[in-house]
């Protein structure tokens, strides 16, 4: 039954599999399949130029990484199904293990989750350079997230230099940040920002976990 049904999903267009979010569903099932395309080599007529090239792609990477942990040269051989990194922790060689990360990839994620102070969900992923929404989909259910590791900001102790290379407040905010400190003296709670911007600004409502008295 799988088969046929993998048969059938092979078979149709890129329009058709579009239209049903099937390039979606295929790189989801990407990792699961993965055993199944090389047992089944040559066994499935696959017509699609994106397909035939997606479905080539697994066989070799495959074949390269058992090729590499034969001798023992793999060091970030990429997760199967049912394993795991923890997002906030992991360095750029435990993120080369996700599948469709290289090394260019897995050092921007780095440096991006640094400068955030660690990732609060997911989908911040996709506001890293070179992530699209097909990676993405694949590697978040590799993810684990702690938001425990959450590194905050003191809005009473950085300067406008500190509070700028946040991702989410940027020269503009902060040095208005720095400047209502000097002003009104140190902030006693969070909820001071809100007299900077409005409580309904999308800004703000970003930036707020990041911060701290």
């Amino acid at each position: 039954m799988l088969r046929g049904w993998v048969r059938s999903m092979f078979r149709i267009g890129t329009k058709e599999a579009l239209g049903l979010g099937f390039l979606s569903l295929m790189t989801w099932g990407v990792p699961a399949l993965r055993e199944w395309a090389l047992q089944n080599e040559g066994s499935v007529e696959v017509k699609d130029p994106y397909l035939l090239g997606l479905v080539q792609e697994v066989r070799d990477e495959e074949r390269l990484n058992r090729k590499l942990i034969q001798e023992g040269k793999l060091f970030h051989a990429k997760l199967r199904p049912g394993e795991h990194i923890e997002l906030n922790r992991a360095d750029t060689n435990d993120l080369m293990r996700l599948r469709g990360v290289g090394p260019s990839l897995a050092r921007r994620i780095w440096i991006y989750r640094n400068r955030l102070g660690g990732f609060i969900h997911s989908h911040q992923l996709l506001e890293v350079y070179g992530m699209d929404s097909i990676t993405f989909e694949v590697i978040q259910r590799y993810i684990t997230l702690e938001s425990s590791l959450i590194q905050q900001m003191s809005i009473n102790k950085a300067d406008v230099e500190v509070l700028s290379d946040h991702p989410y407040v940027g020269w503009s905010l902060a040095k208005r940040m720095v400047a209502y400190r000097r002003q009104h003296g140190p902030y006693h709670t969070k909820d001071e920002l809100f007299q900077i911007l409005g409580t309904d600004s999308l800004q703000w409502i970003k930036a707020f976990p990041y911060l701290k008295p």
